[in-house]
């Protein structure tokens, strides 16, 4: 009874964390596209202007914008430093270490690619430790239902087993996919996981904003 309650308290807590994950790297990425589009902006207005001839004025706008290219490359490697360092950042490893050390996180990404035919082809990978730069393949999950229920009976390629290694029963699973994989195959999988795994907290986060990491 005890477990029980504790995982009931921890669930909440995860939730608000892994939210609070998510929206950290959306804004990180968010600078760093913004970054780059100042960038690739003040390249082009460097080459035009050198194009443009060899007069004073524009070797002194070429000076000009050469420095200022300069600065913001500096200031861009400075925001991904500070992103990735920095006191927010060691607590936010220290907290997520705690939760991981009582609560199993599973992350599921199906990539899409296309046969010789033009069928999609949906590849799948898991992660059993987010912390881990490790992904193994879970082969390929079949677009069609039927199909899926067989992929799943004969083990899911090694996925089924991996998502009954929790610790304690305290566990979740994240399901992403990119654009090139089936319509909603990650809502699909969600409810096939739903199904199999009653006490876990299952997630499909739709078509990903982040690299899926299956290779082919």
């Amino acid at each position: 009874m005890r477990r029980s309650r504790h995982r009931l308290d921890l669930l909440p807590l995860l939730d608000v964390f892994m939210v609070v994950l998510f929206v950290f790297a959306t804004i990180q990425e968010q600078r760093l596209d913004e970054t780059t589009r100042a960038l690739q902006s003040r390249e082009e207005q460097l080459a035009a202007a050198t194009e443009a001839g060899e007069t004073a004025s524009l070797r002194e706008r070429v000076r000009e914008l050469e420095d200022t290219l300069a600065e913001l490359r500096t200031s861009a490697q400075a925001t991904v430093a500070g992103l990735a360092a920095g006191d927010d950042a060691v607590r936010r490893q220290s907290v997520l270490v705690k939760l991981l050390d009582r609560y199993s996180v599973f992350e599921l990404e199906i990539a899409g690619a296309t046969d010789d035919n033009g069928a999609v082809i949906n590849r799948c990978c898991y992660r059993t430790d987010p912390l881990s730069a490790t992904w193994t393949s879970c082969g390929e999950i079949p677009p069609v239902g039927h199909a899926r229920e067989t992929w799943w009976d004969d083990g899911g390629g090694g996925l089924d087993l991996a998502l009954r290694r929790t610790k304690g029963g305290n566990a979740m699973t994240i399901v992403r996919q990119d654009e090139r994989a089936s319509y909603r195959i990650a809502a699909r999988m969600e409810e096939l996981l739903r199904d199999r795994f009653a006490d876990q907290q299952i997630y499909d986060e739709g078509v990903s904003l982040v690299d899926i990491h299956c290779e082919d």
